[in-house]
């Protein structure tokens, strides 16, 4: 992730009138780079909203890795399939219909427009938590 040192001023300046606040992403980009967990950098703050933002990051994050894997899982089989001399029992014991089945269900699910709304709705409630609670 490019935090320009600009933002990172920015970031700093807490006495002014309206600080910019770090991202969740530039949070967990922060603690990576220092060798942190990336709870650390929250942690002892009581914000809901932060928690429910890591929650939606790490559904994200495997719902990738699902995807990724079953994918690769796929073409494994497939050139299984492709080099063995009975075909169709390479498919009885593997059950690459399920597998297709799942790999469909995932690929119509279309992940930027989830991942877009999640981010919307988190900034949203954001926004609100802010105003409930002015720093």
């Amino acid at each position: 992730m490019d935090l320009h040192p600009s933002a990172i001023a920015k970031i700093e300046l807490r006495d002014v009138d309206r600080p910019r606040s770090i991202r969740l992403n530039e949070a967990e980009a922060l603690a990576d780079a220092l060798g942190l967990e990336r709870g650390t950098i929250t942690e002892g703050v009581n914000i809901p909203a932060i928690d429910v933002g890591v929650d939606i990051l790490r559904n994200m994050e495997i719902l990738q890795r699902v995807r990724e894997e079953t994918a690769s899982l796929l073409g494994s089989i497939e050139s299984v399939m492709s080099l063995s001399d009975h075909p169709e029992e390479v498919e009885v014991l593997l059950l690459p219909e399920k597998l297709r089945k799942i790999d469909a269900a995932l690929r119509a699910m279309d992940v930027d427009a989830y991942v877009a709304n999640l981010r919307e709705r988190w900034r949203q409630l954001t926004l609100r938590y802010q105003a409930r609670y002015p720093e």
